[in-house]
């Protein structure tokens, strides 16, 4: 007689600045899963977006932009027919990010880590990909609460290196 097979439950959860940071990152990968019952997708955003630039003809202003780039990123992962199953605005003013009083961001970061203590944490490394000043926090900030949440124990959060990544990615 064989035993039943057993479900392997993973996660991850993607820390970022600004609604279509997550398109660029990790969305394919997360879209792979579409249809795995067994994982289980947190999505991070600090900010809304709303400072961002409203070229000519866009249906939206200065006081609907954070509304519209939130509709849109639900509507992304709705075509990629992945939802996150669990969706965080922090709504820190877009911009501004990297004025956020020292610890106050890695203490949300780290509240999150520990309730979800997802297999994965993915974010921007330490040039922010672009080098905005909000993605340099955020992937700071991420950084320091993994390190945090793992310095104090419980499941997960092994390192693990990643190829051409350095040290940002170990886990060290």
């Amino acid at each position: 007689m064989t035993a039943p097979p057993t479900t392997v439950r993973r996660s991850v959860m993607l820390v970022v600045a600004h609604p279509d940071d997550d398109a660029y990152g990790v969305a394919g990968t997360v879209a792979l899963h579409s249809s795995d019952s067994g994982f289980r997708f947190v999505l991070v955003h600090a900010t809304d977006g709303s400072g961002g630039d409203i070229p000519p003809g866009f249906p939206a202003t200065r006081e609907s932009l954070g509304a519209v780039r939130r509709g849109e990123c639900r509507n992304a992962w709705r075509a990629l027919g992945r939802v996150p199953d669990r969706h965080i605005w922090l709504d820190y003013q877009d911009g501004s990010v990297a004025d956020v009083p020292d610890g106050e961001l890695v203490n949300r970061i780290a509240a999150l880590l520990q309730e979800e203590r997802p297999d994965v944490v993915a974010t921007f490394g330490p040039e922010g990909i672009t080098g905005h000043p909000d993605h340099i926090a955020v992937g700071r900030a991420t950084d320091a609460a993994f390190h945090r949440v793992r310095a104090d124990g419980g499941p997960g959060f092994a390192p693990t290196a990643v190829p051409g990544c350095g040290d940002c990615c170990t886990g060290r």
